[in-house]
């Protein structure tokens, strides 16, 4: 995929000013990959319920700029949920105060329902979601394409590719239509974006991570305004993740100035372009919870397995299929479940009820 991809050039592809390949591969390898594993999407959406949530929380972050005081690090995950009867992070638990000294805690401001700093509010880019809902109704009333998404020959020949190597078949219509929404989702984003930067006027924009349509958007507007980018890493990454894995020699990417990454093995793990510095800069909330544990017995010789459901099946499955040889190497093993499935996981992993695997599907165990 990789050497297709730069073999092609596509990089280089810009409509309007924006350069989107790096917004459609997202799309596209997370497509092929539902395609090679077994996960389903059962989820059902609402669409009547999120368009009136949308416009009314898109009033409340209207006037929210109007308040702000400016602050020089601006904290971003707009996509993180929070539980607000335990108050705890429902995403990804990571206690981003143990990131930063206490001084400089008192100068983060947080947008995303943080809930490890003082100041904290939650913001999800609705005044920008709902200028999206409003284009999509247009293009659905008034006409879809215009000339310049007319596709690209390189694109459709990238699409070949993908149906013959990975049999995930996407058509050009359907590709169209993702360049479309992609490119005015960028800009529009980028529009919300500049605003928020311009009531906080930060020197520095702490992300979590780069790799979503928000976050790419909030990029390219710290770029244009000068402002310095930082990615906490906040998982597990390898030589072939598409979102760490770049051509060295491109420009014009939205990827941030600085990556703070768990240690020196991440480094070696990550191929971008040198215009981003890569920092070891360790877990601070792993190293939190290993201290609270102290010389707890129970944790030796544990294999813990983190499941994530992109590829649940397939890793459960080795783990089954090896189980007795884990086990006579004197390992017992812990299964950890993504926080989304903690409720549903008897039905999805039947499987995985037995004596000699122990299922972690407690929320408050990060």
């Amino acid at each position: 995929f990789y050497e297709k991809e730069n073999e092609l050039k596509l990089f280089e592809l810009e409509i309007d000013g924006v350069y989107y390949w790096q917004l459609i591969r997202f799309e596209l390898t997370k497509r092929i990959r539902v395609r090679l594993s077994s996960a389903t999407n059962s989820q059902s959406v609402s669409y009547t319920k999120r368009i009136i949530s949308t416009v009314i929380a898109a009033i409340k972050e209207k006037r929210l700029l109007k308040k702000v005081d400016r602050h020089s690090i601006l904290l971003l995950r707009p996509c993180v949920a929070v539980d607000k009867t335990t108050n705890k992070n429902m995403d990804h638990q990571y206690d981003f105060s143990d990131a930063f000294c206490t001084e400089e805690c008192e100068n983060i401001y947080a947008l995303g329902s943080y809930y490890s700093f003082p100041k904290t509010v939650k913001y999800n880019m609705s005044i920008a979601e709902s200028r999206m809902i409003l284009w999509k109704i247009k293009r659905i009333l008034f006409g879809r394409f215009s000339k310049k998404h007319v596709c690209e020959p390189r694109i459709i020949e990238m699409l070949s590719f993908i149906r013959d190597e990975y049999k995930t078949e996407i058509s050009v219509f359907e590709i169209i239509k993702i360049i479309q929404y992609v490119v005015k989702q960028h800009i529009v984003y980028m529009t919300e974006w500049r605003r928020v930067f311009s009531a906080f006027n930060p020197r520095i924009v702490v992300l979590y991570p780069h790799y979503d349509t928000n976050m790419f958007a909030a990029i390219s507007a710290a770029q244009e305004m000068g402002i310095s980018t930082l990615e906490i890493q906040h998982g597990l990454t390898n030589k072939y993740c598409p979102y760490y894995f770049l051509d060295t020699s491109l420009n014009n990417l939205c990827l941030p100035n600085y990556i703070a990454t768990f240690g020196d093995f991440w480094i070696q793990e990550m191929r971008l372009p040198e215009s981003t510095k890569l920092k070891a800069v360790g877990s601070c909330y792993m190293e939190k919870m290993l201290n609270s544990l102290g010389n707890d017995e129970s944790t030796i010789n544990k294999l813990l397995v983190l499941i994530n459901p992109d590829s649940a099946f397939e890793l459960i499955d080795f783990i089954i299929e090896n189980i007795t040889e884990i086990v006579e190497c004197g390992f017992k093993i812990a299964i950890k479940l993504h926080p989304r499935e903690h409720d549903n996981w008897k039905e999805k992993y039947p499987f995985l009820i037995r004596e000699d695997i122990e299922v972690i599907s407690d929320p408050n165990i990060s």
